[in-house]
């Protein structure tokens, strides 16, 4: 169960994604996805969706996250993009979260990260990214 207080996450909610250290948030400016501005605002909204349809967001999960613009991020090569509303392996990520206690559902509270169909974990907080 999630912390008393605090919602799960379900297949197509919106949410934001920020990066811990900087506190700046995942946007998607026209096709390119960056994580420059601590905004929330439009372009910081994605809404998750599962890959198996309805239900809790939980770690394990597969899911893909459509932007304001309708179209889903996408990972090519060793770029994050929003290019193209496919829904292919490229736009799939598995949840993965740091808990070691039993899988609890998503909330705005948790802490997660991607794992990307290349093996990677998105990192926009690399020292050599720009955003």
């Amino acid at each position: 169960a999630a912390l008393p207080g605090v919602a799960a996450f379900f297949h197509g909610d919106e949410v934001v994604l920020t990066v811990p250290r900087s506190k700046h948030r995942f946007t998607v400016e026209n096709y390119q996805v960056h994580a420059k501005w601590n905004d929330k605002g439009t372009w910081q909204r994605l809404v998750i969706e599962r890959a198996a349809g309805e239900g809790e967001v939980a770690p394990g999960d597969v899911v893909q996250f459509r932007a304001w613009t309708g179209k889903r991020l996408t990972v090519q090569n060793k770029t994050v993009h929003a290019h193209w509303d496919h829904q292919g392996h490229w736009q799939k990520f598995v949840i993965e979260s740091k808990s070691l206690e039993e899988p609890e559902p998503i909330t705005n509270a948790s802490r997660i990260y991607l794992l990307a169909h290349t093996g990677a974990r998105i990192d926009a907080d690399a020292p050599d990214s720009h955003g």
